[in-house]
């Protein structure tokens, strides 16, 4: 893509579903995980992709804090 703002949501599912599986897979004790979708779209000045960028975002620590409270006692 020339810039980001022509996708602002980037790869954020992809990234998710794996982030997603790992949590659920309970192998790790800790995950550090980057969306860059904020930053990167933000660069590009153009407000209605960053609007979209968070959105996307939104949408995807919905399911990653879903993920988390169901292998997570007392969350």
């Amino acid at each position: 893509m020339a810039t980001y703002d022509l996708q602002p949501e980037m790869s954020s599912a992809e990234l998710t579903e794996k982030l997603v599986a790992a949590i659920e897979s309970g192998k790790y004790d800790t995950i550090i995980c980057n969306y860059p979708n904020g930053d990167m779209v933000g660069h590009t000045g153009v407000m209605e992709a960053a609007i979209k960028a968070v959105e996307a975002l939104d949408n995807c620590i919905e399911q990653v804090t879903k993920a988390v409270e169901s292998v997570v006692d007392n969350c």
